[in-house]
């Protein structure tokens, strides 16, 4: 979890964000921001997965990644592979511009798709 707070922190500041304007814009308290920026511990994911278990659901699904709430067929994404690093970065992707996730897309494809590998890059 302390990438949790390390992140909320580098994306408060790449959009200039004080901790009150944080809590103001999202209806938390400024306590809270602090308290997630500085004190959140991993106790938050070994709490999640206990919980997705005892629910018997899968950590996606709690976090509302599942199939049928993105109208994503379950053929093509099967999220319980993902580790939860990937689906803590998948779900702040979605939250981004379409132009800051066109940037990442292109990142991402220059990364996977090197010319060292010999593949041609495809568009999705």
């Amino acid at each position: 979890m302390e990438e949790l707070g390390k992140n909320i922190i580098k994306f408060r500041k790449l959009k200039s964000l004080s901790q009150s304007a944080l809590a103001k814009k999202t209806g938390l308290s400024k306590r809270i921001i602090a308290y997630y920026e500085i004190q959140a511990h991993n106790d938050f994911l070994n709490k999640l997965e206990k919980i997705a278990k005892g629910l018997e659901v899968s950590i996606p699904d709690l976090l509302g990644f599942s199939a049928k709430s993105n109208k994503v067929k379950s053929k093509e994404f099967d999220f319980s592979k993902f580790d939860t690093r990937t689906l803590r970065k998948i779900k702040l992707l979605a939250q981004l511009t379409p132009r800051q996730k066109s940037v990442i897309y292109e990142m991402i494809d220059s990364m996977l798709f090197k010319k060292d590998f010999g593949q041609k890059k495809t568009q999705d």
